[in-house]
C-alpha cells in the first residue's frame, strides 16, 4: 500500500522541520505501508492522537522492506 498525502513536497517539509522543534520525540516503529524515497526524502507527515498522546507521526522510507515503513511519534509536550 502506497501512502499518500495531500501535501507538496515544501509544505511536507517545512510541517516536519516545525514539528521536530516544537514536540518531543516519542519513539519509531515498524507500519505497513511504502513510502517512495525519491518522491519524499524526509517522509510523509500526519496528524495522530492515541494510545501516546496526541501529535504527529512522521512516516519514513526503509531500505529493509518495500512492504513496511518508519513511523516516528512526536508528541506534544502537556503543561
Amino acid at each position: 500500500m502506497l501512502i499518500r498525502t495531500t501535501l507538496s513536497v515544501e509544505e511536507n517539509n517545512e510541517l516536519i522541520d516545525k514539528v521536530e522543534s516544537t514536540c518531543r520525540f516519542s519513539h519509531t516503529s515498524l507500519a505497513r505501508g511504502y513510502v517512495p524515497v525519491k518522491t519524499y526524502p524526509r517522509g510523509i507527515i500526519q496528524p495522530y492522537k492515541g494510545r501516546f498522546g496526541e501529535g504527529y507521526v512522521v512516516l519514513e522510507h526503509t531500505s529493509c522492506s518495500t512492504r513496511y515503513c518508519l513511523k516516528s511519534y512526536y508528541i506534544k509536550e502537556v503543561h
